[in-house]
């Protein structure tokens, strides 16, 4: 409405409540994608940095071999749950979840 006709404040909270309720389920929704992509960008960093060493190899990779896995990998933490977290050699993690 406007400023020249009268609202009812009991409508208008009804509204408003409304509104907040969407405004919070859009903000959860929007935290928890963004959440998602941060991991899905560390991921595909990973990746990128694990092809980069394969490029800069002096010959080309025949067959995936545990000096490629030892030279890529520093530790693999087997969670309780199944979940698994692999630190590469230059620090960084990637968790991967069943």
């Amino acid at each position: 409405m406007n400023s020249k006709v009268a609202q009812d404040q009991g409508e208008y909270n009804k509204r408003y409540a409304g509104f907040l309720q969407r405004y919070e389920a859009a903000s959860a929704k929007l935290a928890a994608l963004q959440e998602k992509r941060a991991e899905r960008q560390k991921k595909a960093e990973a990746i990128g940095r694990f092809v980069q060493r394969l490029a800069e190899r002096d010959r080309a990779l025949s067959k995936f071999t545990s000096g490629l896995w030892m030279d890529s990998i520093e530790t693999v933490v087997v969670q309780a749950d199944g979940s698994m977290v692999f630190r590469f050699g230059d620090g960084s993690e990637v968790a991967v979840s069943n």
